[in-house]
């Protein structure tokens, strides 16, 4: 334990010793009024960062919902567009099939006429086609066998 000076008086120590306690005590409370000050700044700065969290967190889950719907509408449009692309590529495809049918009759109608040509007995009788008839008495005419054919 200190010693106390011999000429210091006991009571004038215990009262120095009470006006330094009482500036502890001004200190004591103005550091725990500061700390209440400081934590109650820090709790509103807190509060405040989390509300912008939970605005950005709403923010953000909108956007990637719209994200989702506006990639749905997408892929549905680019459905229709493929389905209507196959129903006008079989409309082109029937329409192309039943042309080439009619052509194909008519090159087949054609093929039978030109094989009947070939095998009648033609010829060229000035600027008109002869051909040679067959019937049970002979025929003799200005080209012969031959008769002139009827113009269409």
């Amino acid at each position: 334990m200190t010693r106390l000076p011999a000429d210091l008086d006991p009571r004038e120590f215990a009262l120095q010793l009470a006006v330094v306690a009482g500036r502890l005590d001004e200190r004591s409370t103005r550091a725990v009024e500061q700390l209440e000050r400081t934590s109650a700044d820090f709790r509103r700065e807190v509060t405040s960062a989390a509300n912008t969290l939970g605005a950005e967190h709403t923010r953000a889950a909108v956007a990637q919902a719209v994200a989702v719907e506006s990639r749905m509408r997408v892929l549905w449009i680019a459905s229709a567009a493929l389905l209507i692309g196959a129903v006008v590529a079989v409309a082109g495809a029937t329409l192309a099939l039943a042309s080439a049918k009619r052509e194909l009759a008519s090159i087949s109608r054609d093929q039978r006429l030109l094989e009947a040509i070939n095998a009648a007995d033609l010829t060229l009788c000035g600027d008109r086609v002869c051909a040679r008839v067959e019937t049970g008495e002979p025929y003799a005419g200005a080209h012969g066998p031959y008769r002139t054919v009827a113009r269409r």
